[in-house]
């Protein structure tokens, strides 16, 4: 009988620690979940696994608007080539995916494209120019032809390649 009495209290000693480790931490988890202001908190596993996390791409988004031919010139730098680069003499193709003087359905339009994974950029030109979408540079036309697939079956829009410098 002294046996079970010897064993059993270890047994119950481990139980006890468990039972306020978990309710501590539920206490904690409470009373950080307070202090999180409204509308500031961790989405549910649900919401989360629902609605991907695409801050990279909204922040590209909130950059301030260029100015001016030189901001236009600094806009286009992700669609040119980096000094050095060597560019072949026939030219770099781009993917256009629309063109318009509306620089709020540009700026849809290059979001709605970084949604679906593709990497666009929304250029103006010149100062109260075009806005232009465009998506990548190819040194060949055949794979800019195929993301322009990609992006036509993707989402619907009527992309075509040009030469950079094309209008």
């Amino acid at each position: 009988m002294s046996a079970i009495r010897r064993t059993g209290r270890p047994i119950a000693a481990v139980l006890v620690t468990s039972v306020l480790m978990i309710l501590g931490a539920r206490a904690l988890g409470r009373l950080a979940a307070s202090r999180v202001p409204a509308g500031r908190g961790a989405a549910s596993p649900q919401q989360a696994a629902a609605v991907p996390d695409l801050t990279f791409y909204s922040t590209l988004g909130d950059a301030p608007p260029a100015r001016g031919k030189a901001g236009a010139k600094a806009g286009e730098a992700a669609l040119r080539p980096a000094p050095g680069d060597i560019v072949p003499a026939e030219g770099i193709y781009v993917v256009q995916v629309t063109a318009g003087g509306d620089e709020e359905r540009a700026k849809r339009v290059r979001d709605r494209l970084a949604s679906k994974g593709f990497p666009a950029a929304a250029v103006q030109d010149g100062e109260g120019g075009l806005w232009r979408v465009r998506v990548g540079r190819w040194k060949d036309r055949g794979p800019a032809e195929a993301m322009a697939e990609k992006i036509r079956k993707a989402t619907g829009l009527q992309p075509w390649v040009l030469r950079e410098g094309e209008r």
